[in-house]
């Protein structure tokens, strides 16, 4: 199974299982099972998906990644790639659904496509980039991420230099390879 395959079925797993379990309350009522976005603040919400993280790690997932809130959603959790079976994953993911249950559905859903638009304004942007410096800039896919061989070019003066001179083709926030840099 490639490793592609692997994370998409990983990541299905934990999301239909998150989903299934906040649509139903996770057999549980009372006040977690009606939480929303709207009710718990950001530091709850975080507390919650550590506490996850934490859970998963423990019942065998090493390499489990708390992830990061971004507007409203949770980005760059999971396991890396090739780290953990899909088995071991499904295992973890049983064990703690006692906390997942408790996460509003709004933060685990995917983040939706950039419009036809945004993803213009962003290649003209990766064309201002190869321009100013920066030759093998990717364009965006179509989920708005840059796939960068180095994704440490970010980082770089050149980089930040020629996002300063392209800036009026688009300044919104830049995801690297899935991940995001704002």
């Amino acid at each position: 199974m490639t490793t592609a395959l692997l994370r998409h079925r990983l990541a299905i797993v934990l999301l239909a299982a998150v989903g299934i379990l906040s649509a139903c309350g996770g057999g549980k009522a009372g006040p977690a099972a009606s939480r929303t976005a709207a009710t718990m603040s950001d530091d709850q919400i975080m507390t919650l998906v550590r506490q996850y993280g934490q859970c998963m790690r423990d019942h065998g997932v090493a390499r489990f990644r708390d992830g990061t809130l971004e507007d409203g959603r949770l980005t760059r959790a999971g396991a890396p790639d090739g780290s953990v079976t899909e088995e071991q994953m499904r295992a973890a993911t049983e064990a703690c659904e006692h906390i997942s249950a408790q996460l509003p559905a709004s933060v685990l859903a995917p983040e939706p496509p950039p419009s036809a638009a945004k993803l213009e304004q962003m290649t003209r942007f990766s064309e201002c980039v190869r321009q100013h410096g920066l030759p093998d800039w990717p364009d965006p896919d179509s989920r708005g991420a840059f796939k960068l061989t180095d994704p440490t070019v970010v980082k770089s003066d050149k980089f930040q230099a020629a996002q300063a001179a392209c800036k009026e083709h688009y300044d919104g926030g830049i995801k690297i390879n899935g991940g995001s840099k704002k």
